[in-house]
C-alpha cells in the first residue's frame, strides 16, 4: 500500500481451468510478514453449470496467498468440512489466545426450495490448526448474495441477500431469478448481529462487547494428530478437486520426499514470521473494531475483510508455506512468473501457541 502500484501475482494449477468466481478472498493480518489471504469457496469459471456440485471449489483444500513472497500454495483442511459453495460471505477475528477464527455464513449450494434451508449455517475455520467447527442452531432464513464484516469487538454484522427459498415463480415475479428478490427479508432493515464468542443470534447490536474469545466448541475441538498436508496436482482436474484423498497424498509424500525434507509445518511457520514481523515493529495500541469506508480495523490496529468476484492464480502453487526455504526467504522474494516445481509436502509437526 506503500508504493501505489499494482502488481500481478499468479499460479498455475489452482484448479483445471484455472479460474474461480463467487467466492471470497479473506484476509489473516495475524500470520506472515504481510498477513496471508485465504481462498474459499466459489466455482470454477467459464462453466455452463456453474451450480452444479462438482464445478464448486470444495473446502477440503484452501489456496494461500503470502503476499511477502508472491507465493500460492495449498493447505488441507480437517474438521467437520461445509459443503461447497458460492455467494456466501466470511469475516473473522484474532482471539486471545494467539488463533485467528474464520467465520463463514449461508451461500449457494445450487438449490432453492426447501433444499436450500440447510445451507442457513454458519461454520467456523480455526487457524493456524486449519480445523473446520459448525455451529448448532436450526436453520431458518437461507440466503445467498450478502456480506458479512467484524464490527463491536466480536460481533458479525450480516448485510442483505437474497431469499434462497424461493424457487416459484409469481405474477409479480415471473422467473425464479426475480423471485428470490422479491420477498421481504427476514432480517429488519436487512441487518443481522451474530455474537462470535456466544454462538448465538442477538436481537441488537452490543457496542460494549468484551473482546472476541473463542468459544467453547472452537477452544475444546481436539487437534488433528498429523499435521495439515497439501494437494498434489499442479494441473487437477474437475473431479480431483473437490476431494481429499489421504492415500494420494501419502503415496506421494513417500514416493517424493519420503520425509527427508525438514520443512516445518504451515502453522509452525506462519506463526514464527509473525513473531518476527512483530519483534521489528512494536505493537499499535489496541482499539475496538471499527468500520469506516469498506475497511475494518481489529485489536492491535489490524485489518480484516474480504473481497469477492473472479480470481485467477497463475504463478506456480508451492507446497511450501511461507518464510520456509524453499518458499522463499525474507527479502529475496520468488520472481513471479518463474516456473516453481509443484511438491507436495507432508506437515510433520505441529507448533504450540505461544
Amino acid at each position: 500500500m506503500t508504493s501505489g502500484t499494482f502488481t500481478n501475482s499468479s499460479a498455475s494449477g489452482y484448479n483445471f481451468n484455472g479460474t474461480a468466481e463467487r467466492g471470497v478472498l479473506h484476509y489473516v493480518p495475524s500470520f506472515g510478514l504481510r498477513g496471508i489471504y485465504v481462498i474459499l469457496g466459489g466455482n470454477i469459471s467459464g462453466l455452463d453449470d456453474y451450480s452444479a456440485e462438482e464445478n464448486i471449489q470444495s473446502f477440503k483444500s484452501l489456496t494461500i496467498f503470502d503476499p511477502s513472497t508472491g507465493a500460492f500454495y495449498n493447505q488441507t483442511t480437517t474438521g467437520n468440512i461445509p459443503n461447497g459453495r458460492i455467494e456466501f460471505c466470511a469475516t473473522g477475528a484474532n482471539s486471545t489466545n494467539s488463533t485467528y477464527e474464520i467465520f463463514i455464513y449461508a451461500g449457494w449450494g445450487g438449490h432453492l426450495g426447501a433444499d436450500a434451508l440447510p445451507y442457513d449455517e454458519i461454520y467456523i475455520l480455526t487457524l493456524p490448526a486449519f480445523q473446520w467447527i459448525k455451529v448448532s442452531y436450526p436453520p431458518a432464513r437461507p440466503r445467498h448474495g450478502h456480506t458479512c464484516e467484524t464490527v463491536g469487538n466480536r460481533q458479525m454484522l450480516v448485510i442483505g441477500g437474497v431469499d434462497t427459498r424461493q424457487d416459484t415463480p409469481t405474477n409479480a415475479a415471473p422467473s425464479v431469478d426475480l423471485v428470490t428478490f422479491a420477498t421481504r427479508d427476514q432480517f429488519a432493515q436487512g441487518l443481522a448481529i451474530f455474537d462470535m464468542t456466544r454462538l448465538s443470534w442477538a436481537a441488537q447490536y452490543d457496542a460494549d462487547a468484551a473482546a472476541y474469545a473463542q468459544s467453547d466448541p472452537v477452544m475444546t475441538t481436539s487437534t488433528p494428530a498429523s499435521g495439515p498436508t497439501t494437494t498434489t496436482s499442479s494441473n487437477p482436474s474437475a473431479g480431483s478437486k473437490s476431494s481429499s484423498n489421504a492415500g494420494a497424498i501419502a503415496g506421494g509424500v513417500v514416493g517424493g520426499v519420503l520425509g527427508l525434507a525438514a520443512t516445518a509445518s504451515l502453522i509452525f511457520v506462519l506463526t514464527r514470521r509473525r513473531r518476527r514481523a512483530a519483534a521489528a515493529e512494536k505493537p499499535t495500541s489496541e482499539h475496538r473494531h471499527g468500520v469506516e469506508g469498506g475497511t475494518e480495523t481489529g485489536e492491535q490496529g489490524q485489518h480484516q475483510g474480504e473481497s469477492r468476484g473472479g480470481s485467477k492464480p497463475q504463478a506456480p502453487l508451492l507446497s511450501e508455506a511461507p518464510g520456509s526455504e524453499a518458499g522463499g526467504r525474507e527479502g529475496d522474494p520468488q520472481e513471479l512468473g518463474t516456473p516453481q516445481p509443484h511438491r507436495e509436502m507432508n506437515a510433520r509437526d505441529r507448533h504450540e501457541l505461544a
